[in-house]
């Protein structure tokens, strides 16, 4: 993210809390008490909001853990045995090509997959092989990256779905509005 923004400086790892504001767009499309596994997990602060909501980490990897229930582990190299009973993923994975797309690939093969992403990536030409596989795109409200900075950050986000089984492309949700009327305007 910082890369793609010259206002903020690079960040090492690719880490990048989960802000809590990422997080109520997804709830809906979650089943009341999920089991999920997050193997991009870094100091846990996705698992922390969505258990928050009742649901249930049941496994947590990352390369660099933050916190001591977060297994040292590349989620490349997960398989059936580590999920744990795990349901589905929801996780933040590190944005960075080729890694971002090479971890969709690898985790919707075992399970589907709910990830945060850059708007813009459905839309790229070198996504266009995974997007078959998206059945959602659901779009999140401008997220502050940095907590010490006074903005939310210039880059839109949204939660995408991956599902192997999954061949239609996606189907686009946006964010939430006051009035069903999408040509009423605001008084």
């Amino acid at each position: 993210m910082g890369r793609l923004n010259p206002k903020f400086a690079p960040v090492p790892s690719d880490f990048y809390p989960m802000p809590p504001q990422g997080v109520p767009p997804l709830l809906p499309w979650l089943d009341r008490q999920t089991l999920f596994c997050d193997p991009a997990a870094g100091n846990g602060a996705l698992i922390d909001h969505l258990s928050r909501h009742g649901h249930r980490c049941v496994a947590a990897f990352d390369t660099a853990p933050r916190r001591d229930d977060v297994v040292a582990r590349d989620a490349l190299t997960l398989s059936e045995r580590d999920l744990a009973g795990a349901e589905l993923f929801i996780t933040n994975l590190p944005w960075s090509y080729p890694v971002f797309p090479h971890l969709i690939l690898h985790l919707m093969t075992l399970r589907p997959l709910w990830t945060l992403a850059p708007a813009r990536w459905a839309h790229a030409a070198r996504s266009a092989a995974l997007v078959s596989h998206c059945s959602h795109i659901v779009c999140v409200p401008r997220l502050k990256w940095f907590p010490d900075s006074p903005h939310t950050h210039t880059q839109d986000s949204v939660w995408l779905r991956f599902d192997a089984s999954h061949q239609e492309g996606p189907h686009f949700y946006p964010r939430e509005t006051r009035s069903a009327d999408p040509w009423a305007t605001e008084t």
